[in-house]
Formats: structure tokens, C-alpha cells, sequence
């Protein structure tokens, strides 16, 4: 028994804590009037005549939809307490509904007149301007309306079927749009209920673009190097910000549709880039380079020097290492016809044998190793520009020196090879500068001088290609594949 007497009240506790907080739970959930408003908003009325009117309690979820009515001055109308009106003698009154929640107010303007005066019957009323109307989100308009005929009464009140698409303003008419959708807007009039409508379609708001900009004015990259341009349209909540990219010259740098490009070829060209909107442009010149290469060299097993990096790549073998030079020490000079000697270069050995050039023309097959070339001029600028040189001096004012540290790599007898076999004179076969100079044949004539082909002279502190290698000369021949 003791203890059931001590549940007792413990249950008690319980249910009244849960009742409390039951009771709090559902105060906070009450939904309370935001707003009434009394249709119609205005009236006219004779004496003796009567109108209900109603009030439109917001939001209709509300726990407290009742109303109170009133008027002033009370001498002019009374009203009754379901909104019934009573007109009793001639002038001017405000009928008030006021929510029994919160106090909320909404009013009709009545006038009385005389009971015997005419009073004009509405006939119908129009919405002024297009049948159906297309804004974006956050336009605004006034809409009107003419009630016919122009003698009667001209109140009117608005409505929106979708007020969360399209708001208007019940007294003037005033819509706004609110999201996207389709929205209804009812006219009607305050006497005889004559109604017009107009569908209002509210679109996504379209933000127009008003400009372009690249992140770069002007770019190098190098033939075969990839790089990228960001664009950046404004603003930058653009509805379409859609972008066209378009190269001037292909054939030197590609773009593609996100602005990646492509060195392609040595050159300058324009990117531009324009919006599909408006048709804004901005532009950046790209020059494209040749290649920079980084080199690693020096002799392989089968004594052959390599050059390699992207679109440049070479093998130039050991000029003591050619073919011919294992089988001839004496150097051809001279008329070839006659196959005269004019030297013993037994002791040129070390340097590779020498040759004229027009020996090397007629011979050019059996020089070189199979699968191996006499090499062009271009061969030889492809080689400088492997080791970092800037140019390489043509004669006839062509092209630069090269640096010393281009040089360097050139006379180092480690690297290059057999550079100092020097030549040999045609009318006398008489060695000159051996041990100083290395002068190498190309198979490139020079231009309007068909006694002299092009040559790569390296010592004395140069590297260059001269114009005045005589064909009649004796030169190294170093191949190349």
C-alpha cells in the first residue's frame, strides 16, 4: 500500500507536465489575421437602399476568421452584424470590418444619394491594352480598366488567381511579378459585378550580357606547347553566357571551344572570342615560337652524337667514323673527272678525310652509312637551335654569331667530335688551318653563286655557317639521318 500511495502523485506530476507542455505546443502553432479587406471597396446606394457587403479575411487558415462591423458617421448608413448596409439619408461614410484577431481593419467608401436621383447602370467594363501580357521576374505595370458607360459608377477593385506568380494592388490595378508561372488578374466592378480578365505568363528574368574580357592581352607559347585564354563575360549572372572562340591562322595556333591552344607553326596570330549574346569581342595575340630544347648528348657505342626534343631530331655520326673515310686518306680536289691527288692526308686521319665538294655531289650515296645523309642547311639550324643558339652568321650579312656558350659546346672535342680537320686548298691540295678549324660541307648551293655551297666553320672562337666555301676546297663531311 505504501507504495501505490507514492505513484500516485508521481503520476499525477506526469500528466500535468505533459498538459503544459501540450498547451504551449499548441499556442505557438495559432495562425493569426494578417489582413481583411471589404468587397465591394466602394458603393454608391440611394436612400431606403441596402447591400452586403463581405470582408475577405487573410489567410483563411487563420484559427479567428470572425469580424466586427461598423460605421461613420452613423447617421449616413448603418450596418449590421453580418455586414448588411442600410443607406438613411444623403452624403458620406466608411463601413469598417475590423478582425476579432489582432484588430485588423479593412474599409468600403459608401455614398448615398437622394432616393429620387438616377443613377446610371453599369453596362460592362474592359481591361485597357493586350489580351495577355509576358513579363520577367521583378517587372512591374499598372493595369486600368474603362467602365461603360462613362456616367456611372466607376469603381473598381483588382484580384490575382496566382498572387504567388502575380501580386496586384486591389485599389489601382498595380501588378508585380513574382516568379515564374501564369497568373490571372480580375477586374470588377464595385456596381452591377461586371468583370474583366487578362492572363499575365511571368518568364525567368533574362540578364543581358554586356561585355567580354580575356585574361590575357598578349601570349607567347612555343611550337607543339599548349596553353589556355579564360574568358570572363559580364556580367557574370549572364543569362547566356555562351562564348565562340575562332583562331586568324590556323595553320599557327588552333583554339578550340573552351579556349585551349596550339602552337602549330612558327608565327603571330589573333584569338578573339565572342559572346553569343550581344556579339561582344576581346582578343589576345599569340606568337608562336620555335621550340626550345634541352639537350643531352655526347657519343653512343657506334660513335654517333645525338639531338633529340619534339619535332627536332638527329643522329650526326663521327666524321672519322664516315664510310668513305675508312677507305680513302687522300683528299679529291680539283677536276673530279681526272681523279687527281693533289695531297697525302694520311696524317689528316685523326680528323676524317677531306673532300671537294663537287665529290661529295656525285658521291653523296657512298658517303654517308645507309639509312644516313649529307646534311642541308637546315639540318645544321635545327642542330643550333637544339644546343640554344640564336642564330648561326650566314655571310652576306645573314643571321648572327652564336654565343660563347653555344660555341663552347661546338669546340669541345667531347661533344662535337673531329671539329678541327680543317680544309685543303684546291690548286694545291696544301692543308690549312688543321687542328684550328673545322669546316663541314651541307649539300645547300649558295644563291647566285654556283662556285660556293654553304659550310659549318667551327674554331677559333666561333661557330657560323660561311657562304665562300669554294666547291673546289677540301671540307669533313659529318651525315646525318
Amino acid at each position: 500500500m505504501k507504495s501505490f500511495k507514492t505513484l500516485i502523485p508521481i503520476a499525477a506530476a506526469i500528466a500535468a507536465a505533459t498538459l503544459a507542455f501540450t498547451s504551449c505546443d499548441e499556442a505557438t502553432q495559432t495562425t493569426h489575421v494578417t489582413s481583411v479587406s471589404v468587397e465591394p471597396s466602394t458603393l454608391t446606394l440611394k436612400v431606403d437602399d441596402e447591400r452586403q457587403l463581405s470582408a475577405n479575411v487573410l489567410p483563411e487558415t487563420a484559427d479567428n476568421l470572425d469580424v466586427t462591423w461598423s460605421v461613420e458617421p452613423q447617421d449616413i448608413a448603418s450596418v449590421d452584424a453580418d455586414g448588411l448596409v442600410k443607406a438613411l439619408k444623403e452624403g458620406e461614410a466608411v463601413i469598417t470590418a475590423t478582425s476579432v484577431d489582432g484588430g485588423i481593419e479593412g474599409s468600403c467608401e459608401l455614398t448615398v444619394e437622394p432616393a429620387d436621383a438616377e443613377i446610371t447602370p453599369v453596362e460592362s467594363v474592359a481591361i485597357s491594352g493586350e489580351e495577355a501580357i509576358a513579363l520577367t521576374i521583378g517587372d512591374t505595370e499598372t493595369l486600368t480598366a474603362q467602365v461603360l458607360p462613362e456616367t456611372a459608377n466607376q469603381n473598381v477593385s483588382w484580384s490575382s488567381d496566382k498572387p504567388e506568380f502575380v501580386t496586384v494592388d486591389p485599389a489601382s490595378g498595380h501588378i508585380e511579378a513574382m516568379a515564374e508561372g501564369v497568373a490571372v488578374i480580375t477586374v470588377t466592378t464595385s456596381e452591377g459585378d461586371f468583370k474583366d480578365e487578362v492572363t499575365v505568363t511571368v518568364s525567368p528574368r533574362v540578364y543581358r550580357v554586356t561585355g567580354v574580357s580575356l585574361n590575357q592581352g598578349t601570349m607567347g607559347i612555343y611550337v607543339g606547347d599548349k596553353g589556355t585564354l579564360v574568358a570572363t563575360v559580364q556580367p557574370l549572372i549572364a543569362t547566356d553566357p555562351t562564348l565562340t572562340w575562332s583562331s586568324e591562322d590556323d595553320e599557327i595556333v588552333k583554339v578550340d571551344a573552351q579556349g585551349h591552344i596550339e602552337g602549330i607553326s612558327v608565327g603571330v596570330a589573333t584569338i578573339t572570342v565572342k559572346t553569343n549574346d550581344g556579339g561582344f569581342e576581346d582578343s589576345c595575340v599569340v606568337t608562336v615560337n620555335a621550340p626550345v630544347v634541352e639537350m643531352t648528348f655526347g657519343f653512343r657505342t657506334d660513335k654517333t652524337w645525338i639531338v633529340s626534343k619534339d619535332d627536332i631530331a638527329q643522329e650526326w655520326s663521327d666524321a672519322v667514323m664516315c664510310s668513305a673515310a675508312r677507305d680513302k686518306t687522300s683528299f679529291l680536289g680539283g677536276d673530279t673527272a681526272k681523279g687527281e691527288l693533289y695531297a697525302d692526308l694520311r696524317e689528316n686521319e685523326g680528323y676524317g678525310d677531306l673532300y671537294s665538294w663537287t665529290f661529295v655531289e656525285e658521291n653523296a650515296d657512298a658517303m654517308c652509312p645507309e639509312g644516313w645523309r649529307v646534311p642541308e642547311v637546315q639540318d645544321f639550324i635545327d642542330l643550333n637551335t637544339a644546343l640554344g643558339g640564336t642564330g648561326l652568321y650566314m655571310g652576306m650579312d645573314l643571321g648572327m654569331e652564336m654565343d660563347a656558350e653555344v660555341v663552347a659546346k661546338y669546340t669541345d672535342a667531347a661533344v662535337w667530335g673531329g671539329e678541327s680537320g680543317g680544309r685543303a686548298k684546291a690548286a694545291d691540295g696544301a692543308l690549312d688551318q688543321l687542328g684550328a678549324l673545322g669546316i663541314y660541307w651541307t649539300m645547300t648551293e649558295v644563291d647566285g653563286s654556283p662556285d660556293n655551297a654553304h659550310c659549318l666553320q667551327i674554331g677559333m672562337g666561333m661557330a657560323s655557317f660561311k657562304a665562300t666555301g669554294a666547291k673546289g676546297y677540301g671540307s669533313v663531311v659529318r651525315c646525318v639521318r
